[in-house]
């Protein structure tokens, strides 16, 4: 079997780590594509595969430069709880894959429940929920529906799926 040359170049190019799609826009990749290119920004060592940064903490050329990032008012990664690149990278591939404009990851399920909750809803809302949701959802809904003066509604999903 003969390939072009193209497509031999484009071959080599992923076997020995390079982007074959370093003239190609992501807009125009498809899923699988962005499911392991989106976000990716190469550093110095030119890495095929996204770098995992182990780390707490990041360093700063000055005392200035660090409170100026903690503040907001530069751009930059001050403590991996609240930012790390590792994250960042999921955050933009999965943003992508849903064809969303961004995305928020959590720590946990929970944590994206009530990063949801805060988010959404408001005093006065009404929330209907199905019984069969996790056990601590249903605590959440409840405890946040007393708070917030909402109320807070469980159906059995049979009932939801037909309009009750």
């Amino acid at each position: 079997m003969i390939l072009s040359t193209a497509l031999t170049v484009r071959w080599l190019a992923c076997i020995i780590g390079v982007s074959a799609l370093s003239d190609e826009p992501l807009s125009e990749a498809g899923f699988e594509t962005l499911a392991i290119r989106e976000g990716l920004t190469r550093g110095f060592e030119q890495e095929h595969s996204d770098p995992i940064y182990a780390t707490s903490s990041f360093v700063f050329e000055s005392a200035e430069e660090a409170a100026a990032t903690f503040a907001g008012d530069r751009h930059g990664n001050t403590y991996s709880r609240f930012s790390n690149p590792t994250v960042s990278v999921f955050e933009k591939r999965l943003a992508a894959l849903e064809g969303g404009e961004d995305c928020v990851a959590t720590s946990s399920g929970m944590s994206a429940i009530l990063t949801l909750c805060l988010t959404v809803l408001k005093s006065g809302d009404h929330v209907v929920c199905s019984k069969n949701v996790f056990g601590s959802t249903v605590s959440l809904l409840i405890t946040l529906s007393r708070s917030w003066t909402s109320t807070c509604r469980l159906s059995r999903f049979e009932i939801l799926k037909n309009g009750g």
